[in-house]
């Protein structure tokens, strides 16, 4: 679980997320097929990922990402914040703030991320349900 200290300077809490963002440069968008990578930690300001990619501070990245307690994509133009390089060569750490994003999602998504914060067992539950779902399209149940 999340550790948070009172020299958190955050706007928004943050939490460990396990799902999946695409994301791409705003000019590319739509033109040609984006990347693919998991979220590391996610909050209603930005979300942070692995890129194999190098995109430096300040670049302008459209990205999607589904959340499944929303049961809809978070979808944002954002700013690249920080990129840290990986130890091994070609990865990148990127976080990014949404500078654009629709207002009831980030809502959404900030009441949900309060709710994991505020009840340790809820953050467990929603593991097991997503692990759960997980497990049954791989055998074809979902």
């Amino acid at each position: 679980m999340t550790k948070y200290t009172a020299d958190n300077t955050r706007k928004f809490k943050r939490v460990q997320a396990h799902s999946l963002v695409k994301f791409q440069t705003a000019e590319q968008w739509g033109t040609v097929e984006p990347f693919l990578s998991n979220i590391k930690d996610l909050s209603a300001g930005g979300l942070s990922f692995w890129s194999e990619v190098f995109f430096p501070e300040g670049t302008l990245l459209r990205v999607s990402a589904w959340i499944p307690a929303l049961e809809k994509p978070v979808d944002a133009l954002a700013r690249v914040l920080r990129v840290r390089a990986a130890k091994s060569a070609g990865s990148y750490y990127l976080s990014v703030r949404f500078i654009e994003a629709d207002q009831d999602i980030r809502n959404a998504l900030n009441s949900f991320i309060e709710d994991l914060a505020a009840n340790p067992k809820t953050r467990r539950f929603s593991d097991d349900f997503n692990r759960n779902v997980r497990r049954s399209k791989l055998l074809g149940r979902a």
